[in-house]
């Protein structure tokens, strides 16, 4: 399953995923130390939008006993995203307590190619056309906030990167009470998230919703 001399790392969970204990190469992946890790349910440090995939393999596991094998994020310390491909397996201890192993190795990402990696592509050509046809016509006139924002947000979400609300002023060229304003309409849309439904604010993180991005998947790949 893993190629020789790729540098594996183990967690071991009790039924319920509660992580018992972690070996050197996980916390590494994980960029935390084992104070932080243990007592903790694994799926708290699998980025939010992973767990709609992974939470329902776990469960399969504790109902059916079926290994299974996935590729999702890791939540960093830092606040950074990790690619991982994760084994996980139930085994017995011997004394007839159950156990769950997750052997994890980091993988590149995913993203850079095929469809996922056309939509990015695409993202990518409608915001420098957008900045283009600012530059040539002035921005008081080529004015596009939430496709934008969107599309900001989009690139962020895939690539696996945190962004605020104040990064997001920066990036596409708005006033922070301008941006924000246009975020609180994209979020009553139903097409952002906050962390924890936090109130949007300048420092907070924002991010499209699941049903936003597959919207938006489906419209960058008709332009790809």
């Amino acid at each position: 399953m893993y190629a020789e001399g790729q540098t594996l790392g183990q967690c071991l969970s009790d039924a319920d995923g509660i992580i018992l204990a972690a070996d050197a190469t996980f916390l590494d992946l994980l960029g935390r130390d084992a104070k932080e890790v243990a007592g903790r349910h694994a799926m708290e440090f699998t980025f939010a939008p992973d767990r709609t995939v992974n939470a329902p393999m776990l469960e399969r596991l504790g109902r059916e006993d079926i290994p299974f094998t996935i590729t999702k994020r890791f939540v960093r310390a830092d606040g950074t995203l990790l690619w991982v491909t994760n084994h996980v397996a139930a085994v017995s201890d011997g004394t007839g307590l159950r156990r769950i192993i997750a052997t994890s190795r980091q993988v590149e990402s995913p993203i850079t190619v095929g469809l996922i990696g056309r939509n990015l592509a695409a993202a990518r050509r409608q915001l420098r056309d957008l900045d283009r046809a600012k530059r040539a016509f002035g921005a008081d006139l080529i004015v596009s906030p939430p496709w934008e924002l969107l599309l900001q947000l989009y690139l962020a979400e895939v690539e696996g990167e945190p962004i605020s609300s104040e990064d997001l002023s920066d990036r596409v060229h708005l006033t922070i009470d301008m941006t924000l304003r246009w975020l609180e309409v994209c979020r009553m849309r139903g097409l952002i998230e906050t962390e924890d439904d936090a109130p949007i604010a300048p420092d907070g993180l924002v991010r499209v919703t699941l049903q936003c991005q597959t919207m938006l998947d489906g419209v960058l790949a008709a332009k790809g």
